[in-house]
């Protein structure tokens, strides 16, 4: 076993490129899963106090462009999950901020996605404006993750969501170089995912300009609060009663605060294990250890058997 020195020696990232088909792919293999058709009880407050009446019952509700339907077909996208058929009416039609408290798994990422590449691509359309024409070094929307793989995770479905049109997404997270950061910002974006370490970096270093910014997304919410003076939707899976309290300061009064189902729960599609790792007998480097051979196993289609560290 590794000391846990070694298990913790940071190297530096260097993105690897994906084609679309690739990322296609990996959005259909997901998607292949049990869909959630239970009908959960939802909750629209706050707002106007009419959210309710947004809430829509299929995509031909409202209006998506054929580029971003043609996808959402391609991934198997047919018809929006409970959190979709609330938050994507309410970010097309209204201007208020938006808290949205679902499970995972229930398609938060695509309720703030689909909704923000489907205005930026009918605002290109309408302008005249193409992708390599976005102002550099400029995002209309800012998509804010706690960690590194949450914003790959969130990079790669914006991308695949915005094949086929005008809209650019990039991405920047720790341990990637700063010039493939900067060169990405420099090509111009409409989209940008970023850790909140980065984005500090970014705007205090006058790498990225948030005159044109319209939309600020704050993914898993309650793992940090983050002030910003722009339309602001936040996502949580959970939500403490602490969060829940100083939320109030970070979002306008009349935000719509959206709840899918029981709050901190997980759905019953999205399988979780809790391995046992004997920290007495192997150490804290154990569970670091671990978690590579998990990753490692999943990522060959095997599976750990028992917590037991068989590398």
């Amino acid at each position: 076993m590794p000391a846990l020195g070694e298990a913790l020696k940071r190297r530096k990232f260097i993105p690897k490129t994906k084609g679309i088909d690739e990322l296609i792919q990996e959005q259909q293999q997901i998607n292949h899963g049990p869909v959630v058709n239970a009908k959960l009880p939802v909750r629209i407050i706050g707002g106007d106090g009419n959210g309710e009446s947004h809430i829509i019952r299929s995509f031909n509700d409202v209006k998506i462009n054929a580029e971003l339907r043609n996808t959402l077909n391609s991934i198997n996208y047919f018809e929006p999950t409970d959190v979709q058929k609330c938050v994507i009416p309410l970010i097309q039609n209204t201007t208020n901020d938006i808290l949205c408290l679902a499970a995972t798994g229930s398609g938060k990422s695509g309720s703030f996605l689909i909704p923000i590449i489907n205005r930026l691509q009918k605002d290109k359309l309408s302008s005249g404006f193409c992708q390599s024409e976005t102002l550099n070094n400029s995002s209309v929307a800012i998509i804010v993750a706690h960690t590194k793989e949450l914003v790959e995770q969130l990079y790669k479905f914006a991308k695949t969501l915005a094949y086929g049109t005008q809209v650019g997404v990039a991405y920047a997270r720790g341990q990637m170089p700063f010039e493939e950061g900067r060169r990405q910002l420099a090509n111009g974006c409409d989209i940008l995912v970023i850790t909140p370490g980065r984005l500090q970096h970014y705007l205090s270093d006058g790498w990225i300009f948030v005159d044109g910014t319209q939309f600020v997304v704050i993914d898993e919410a309650d793992k940090f609060i983050v002030n910003f003076l722009f339309r602001t939707f936040m996502f949580s899976a959970t939500l403490t009663e602490v969060a829940d309290f100083v939320i109030n300061d970070f979002l306008k009064k009349d935000c719509y605060k959206v709840i899918v189902g029981k709050p901190n729960q997980a759905v019953s599609h999205v399988h979780q294990r809790v391995l046992k790792v004997d920290v007495d007998k192997y150490g804290y480097a154990a569970k670091f250890e671990m978690a590579r051979i998990i990753l490692r196993k999943i990522s060959t289609c095997e599976e750990p058997k028992n917590g037991v560290l068989n590398p």
